[in-house]
């Protein structure tokens, strides 16, 4: 028996397996489907090749709907020229290709695009007409049970699209005119990217309908660009002078679930961390989560929802996103004053705001989100400010920070830290005693100029969540003070001789070496690069190319600084390794220290 045709079969019945076992759940969740579509997209076979096949003998609606959706997330470019094919063969079924048109819009590729409109033409026929049944269905849906999900697959296709593509998605819908599409054109105004905000007012202002007046209304005052403020005050008084009144206002909010629980998790040196929202839904038997990644810098940055998830299936969300970092259970009131802080960095950088945030705002009914800066109130811990900042014991202690998990991940990983990490190690090579300490120490110093400074405030706004985080903890109530200490001390003490810049400074080129060294022995060298090669020193394969490389790859060579890499770089091109002895300063015994650490060609020789 032919073993590759076995192993064919089994891997086509694999992924009919996990096909069926979404078609078996008529209730099945949308966040459900993509969990089955990811476990499914790591088998070890052509599952795009199998998908394409099993669609192309498709009869059953449910089945093609779902394969179209699951080539759509599968994100392969290697099958557009397939599904093409499926497009124009005519042997294939009208309702496959329907499918596909979805499918194509996930991948770049609009029916309309002057490139690939007469490849729809031919299968289509009139392609315009193709897409306002497209777009009639969905309306369709917004109006039924699952309205809620329709809602969420629109601003997800909408977000991914590039801004012009925005613009066509949103005529679509707001050509039709249809109520069942404000809450969708809502959002869109919500969001404030201006011109995408700006059509959704004036297709918003062509519903003539009480509850267009009334979402334009209630826009009005939450909005903060005046120019927008200006387009939503021109469609109020269009549907007025229609002869629309708005809906009479209700007081009634959305009742909402008791909080489960409210996580936070450690972050890292750029501020990034997660918020996670939870609320039984249903009684204590269902439970419904909102995610929000922020940064400290740039605000919240995404966002997403689970709806109805069991206790189990909750807990291995949590598990899911803290795998790889620590995290606290807070209060809401606490968690909610950072999600408002973050929506606050996001107006004053003017971060466009994830569309799903609005989408999932309702779970939110209850407290007040309208962004504003957090405040951290010291006095509330007991804590004197100015004692703790003139306390030397706990700015030294402030280099240890690095041993709690909440510091873990705050290593600076930039390609400068590599670099300097990369240099300590050869540093380390080259001298011992006083001259070691000697240039270890002015490494530093030009480290913490060149990677720290830049990063003084984002470093000091981190440390004064972290500090006020740890203090809502009894047990790490010093620790809190230590890290408070640190913050309040950035700005009146040297970089080079601060404890906590000095420990950061530690840990991010110990961890860069700690990585190189094992990259090195499960040989997995080009992961970072070729400089790894010069830290270790050890090695002989050729690593770096002198006909082509750079000031700062050049340096990494032993006793190479930046005049011997600008000579280096003036004397090209080179033919043979031994022409760098024609380079002023390089003599036998230093061509002999760096020889077999450089290469003339792109690929090693042998």
């Amino acid at each position: 028996m032919n073993t590759l045709i076995d192993y064919t079969l089994l891997h086509r019945r694999q992924v009919l397996n996990y096909l069926n076992e979404i078609l078996a759940d008529s209730e099945i969740r949308n966040w459900e489907v993509d969990q089955i579509l990811e476990e499914m997209m790591q088998l070890e076979c052509d599952v795009g090749f199998i998908l394409l096949n099993q669609l192309a003998r498709s009869k059953d609606e449910r089945e093609i709907q779902l394969i179209a959706y699951a080539l759509a997330y599968l994100q392969d470019d290697q099958i557009l020229s397939d599904l093409v094919n499926l497009l124009v063969d005519p042997h294939i079924d009208p309702t496959v290709k329907y499918a596909l048109i979805p499918t194509f819009v996930s991948y770049g590729i609009q029916p309309t695009d002057p490139d690939f409109s007469h490849i729809f033409e031919s299968a289509f026929g009139d392609i315009t007409a193709i897409i306002q049944q497209s777009t009639e269905d969905i309306i369709e849906s917004l109006g039924g049970r699952k309205r809620e999900e329709t809602i969420s697959f629109l601003v997800d296709s909408y977000s991914v699209f590039p801004p012009e593509a925005q613009l066509s998605f949103l005529k679509h819908f707001g050509e039709t005119k249809d109520p069942k599409v404000v809450e969708f054109l809502e959002i869109m105004i919500q969001q404030e990217q201006e011109e995408t905000a700006k059509s959704a007012a004036r297709y918003l202002g062509q519903i003539k309908s009480p509850i267009s007046l009334s979402s334009l209304i209630r826009l009005r005052s939450e909005i903060q660009s005046e120019s927008l403020k200006a387009e939503v005050d021109k469609a109020i008084q269009f549907l007025r002078m229609s002869g629309i009144q708005p809906q009479p206002v209700t007081l009634k909010k959305p009742k909402l679930g008791k909080i489960n629980k409210v996580i936070i998790t450690h972050f890292d040196n750029t501020g990034s961390r997660i918020l996670l929202f939870s609320r039984y839904a249903g009684g204590k038997h269902k439970i419904d989560s909102v995610n929000f990644m922020i940064t400290t810098t740039a605000g919240v940055i995404d966002c997403f929802g689970i709806n109805r998830q069991t206790e189990a299936e909750f807990d291995e969300l949590v598990e899911s996103i803290v795998r790889e970092v620590g995290f606290d259970e807070v209060s809401y009131e606490y968690a909610i004053s950072i999600l408002r802080d973050a929506l606050y960095v996001n107006r004053q950088k003017e971060t466009l705001i994830p569309a799903n945030f609005f989408l999932f705002k309702q779970c939110f009914s209850d407290v007040d989100l309208t962004p504003r800066a957090y405040q951290i109130d010291w006095e509330i811990y007991g804590w004197n400010v100015d004692s703790i900042s003139n306390d030397q014991r706990l700015l030294r202690e402030s280099a240890y920070l690095f041993a709690l998990d909440e510091f873990y991940h705050w290593q600076d990983h930039s390609d400068a830290t590599r670099r300097y990490g990369l240099k300590l190690g050869q540093i380390s090579k080259r001298h011992i005693g006083k001259r070691l300490e000697l240039e270890t120490h002015q490494l530093y110093k030009s480290y913490a100029a060149e990677v720290m400074a830049p990063q003084l405030k984002l470093i000091q706004q981190n440390l004064f969540f972290a500090a006020d985080l740890l203090a809502q903890r009894a047990e790490t109530v010093k620790e809190a003070k230590v890290a408070l200490a640190a913050a309040l001390t950035l700005d009146s003490t040297d970089l080079g001789s601060h404890p906590f810049i000095c420990g950061m400074i530690d840990e991010s080129l110990n961890r860069v070496m700690e990585e190189s060294e094992l990259l090195i022995e499960n040989n997995d060298v080009t992961i970072l690069g070729d400089n790894i090669l010069d830290y270790l020193g050890g090695s002989t394969v050729p690593v770096v190319n002198i006909n082509t490389a750079t000031t700062e790859e050049l340096v990494m060579l032993p006793w190479v600084g930046a005049n011997m890499a600008a000579r280096i770089i003036n004397a090209r091109p080179y033919t043979r390794i031994e022409d760098l002895l024609e380079v002023a300063g390089i003599g036998p015994s230093r061509f002999n220290d760096i020889k077999n650490l450089v290469t003339v060609k792109q690929q090693d020789s042998k």
